[in-house]
């Protein structure tokens, strides 16, 4: 404060304060270290017996904080893209129950691999929502047990994806299904890959003259799975 005659912390003695308590605030502290509003943890570098050299593996450090903070013993922890397992594990290891998925087999057989590694794991399971899995859901989803033929079927299902993505249904199209934020959205088969086929469709579509006008044209393909040689060549480049 300009013209105050406290330059430092030793120019304050007992009687100033207790003559000036307006210009004198303390902050008194609890034992023990003040916590920070950010802490620094390193990665898994190679010399770390947790590393699995899969991209995108998180530190265990960091995981084990952010589950400690935001769940209890016997909770669910879930990991809708577990890649290297490490939510998984440090779940598994604080007590907590977890559910673990990734569309990658790779990242699968990673955190399967690293939790049978955890001394005293606890038994789990390794579902795979293969073809006929998905068949199932869908025939008990939309109706095939109530009589419904196949077309009303593929019908609720597109627009049970499309509701999901939070997409605006179209009609008089055969491969594009809907819309969303400039782009059309194809919704692939429950039980088949999207596959360059597909994809030569979706292209023949767009260049319909009544085809709705989008956001630089693109399409944004949906599906349970997808053909290794699809690409953007097939489809002229559509997206």
């Amino acid at each position: 404060m300009k013209g105050s005659p406290i330059k430092g912390a030793k120019d304050v003695d007992p009687k100033w304060e207790r003559t000036h308590p307006e210009l004198v605030v303390r902050d008194y502290l609890r034992p023990g270290i003040p916590p920070n509003d950010s802490f620094f943890i390193p990665i898994e570098n190679q010399s770390s017996a947790d590393r699995t050299d899969y991209p995108t593996q998180k530190p265990t450090a960091l995981l084990r904080k952010l589950i400690k903070a935001s769940s209890n013993k016997g909770d669910i922890v879930l990991d809708c893209f577990v890649g290297s397992g490490t939510t998984a594990a440090v779940a598994e290891t604080l007590g907590r129950r977890w559910i673990a998925c990734d569309l990658s087999r790779f990242a699968i057989h990673t955190t399967r691999k690293r939790l049978l590694s955890i001394p005293g794991v606890r038994p789990f399971v390794v579902q795979n929502l293969g073809k006929y899995e998905r068949q199932l859901w869908a025939g008990a989803e939309f109706g095939k047990e109530n009589g419904k033929k196949a077309a009303e079927r593929q019908h609720a299902y597109i627009e049970f994806i499309l509701k999901l993505a939070n997409s605006t249904s179209i009609h008089g199209y055969t491969w594009l299904h809907g819309i969303k934020a400039g782009r059309m959205v194809h919704v692939g088969a429950v039980d088949a890959p999207v596959s360059v086929g597909d994809v030569t469709q979706i292209a023949a579509e767009f260049k319909r003259k009544d085809a709705p006008t989008t956001q630089r044209r693109r399409c944004a393909r949906l599906g349970f799975r997808f053909r290794i040689e699809r690409g953007r060549e097939a489809a002229g480049g559509s997206g």
